[in-house]
């Protein structure tokens, strides 16, 4: 990656303290651990006027205008 770290993700804080523990007692691996860091790709810039209307489809499949 970017940072030059080795990222892990899960599917939360205690399933990577789990894969931590395993590193460390499986292969014998010390591990750093810091705050997650998003890296932003995009960023908005500008305010943007929109208008939308969100019509649900009633009734059965088919093509819908």
């Amino acid at each position: 990656p970017e940072s030059n770290e080795t990222i892990i993700n899960g599917m939360g804080e205690l399933h990577l303290q789990i894969y931590l523990e395993r590193l460390e007692r499986e292969y014998k691996v010390k591990t750093d651990v810091s705050p997650p860091r998003v890296r932003y790709r995009e960023t908005i810039s500008k305010r943007v006027k929109f208008d939308h209307l969100h019509k649900k489809q009633t009734g059965g499949s088919g093509q819908y205008a």
